[in-house]
This record gives structure tokens, C-alpha cells and sequence, in this order.
């Protein structure tokens, strides 16, 4: 393998791994922002006294969950799909590379 095509591979496996810090970290900052969420949610549950009102609180709650867990797999989803496209273009410049010497 060529010094420039170690030099490629390494760049567009250095930018997956700076991109997989990333989404970490603002999946870190999703769970805790919407477990936050939750327990004030439940607090308020908690709170009112009646079943109504406790009710549509869990409601909220229920429909809230449902939303990060979807956005949260469609971040994922999009991440994986940009992450591959990363290290197939990287291991094609690389092959282009290596055929041209």
C-alpha cells in the first residue's frame, strides 16, 4: 500500500471516529435532556392529584418517549449510512490509488 493511500484510509477513518465522538456525545446530551423530561413529567403526575390530569400527563410522557426513540434511530440510521460512505469512498480512492502505480 502506497504512503498516499495510507494517508487517505487514515484521514476518512480519523473523520469516523471524530464523527462517531460526536454522535455519543449528543446522545449522551438526548438522554439526559429527555430523562430531565421524564422525571419533571412524572413529578407533575405526581403532583396533581386527580386521574384526569395524571393521566394526560402520562400521556405526554408515553408520546414524548415514543418521539426521541424515533428520532434517536433515525440519527443513528443516518450516522451508519454517512460513517460507511466514508470508509467505502476512502478504501476506493485507495484501490484507484494503488492501480495507477
Amino acid at each position: 500500500m502506497s504512503e498516499h493511500s495510507e494517508t487517505v484510509l487514515s484521514q476518512s477513518l480519523d473523520a469516523v471516529d471524530q464523527l462517531r465522538r460526536r454522535a455519543f456525545a449528543m446522545a449522551t446530551l438526548v438522554i439526559l435532556v429527555s430523562l430531565a423530561v421524564f422525571v419533571a413529567l412524572l413529578a407533575i403526575a405526581v403532583e396533581s392529584r386527580t386521574a384526569p390530569a395524571a393521566i394526560k400527563v402520562l400521556y405526554a410522557a408515553s408520546i414524548l418517549q415514543v418521539v426521541v426513540i424515533a428520532l434517536s434511530t433515525a440519527v443513528l440510521q443516518l450516522s451508519m449510512t454517512r460513517m460507511t460512505r466514508m470508509v467505502l469512498r476512502a478504501i476506493e480512492l485507495t484501490a484507484n490509488g494503488s492501480s495507477r502505480e
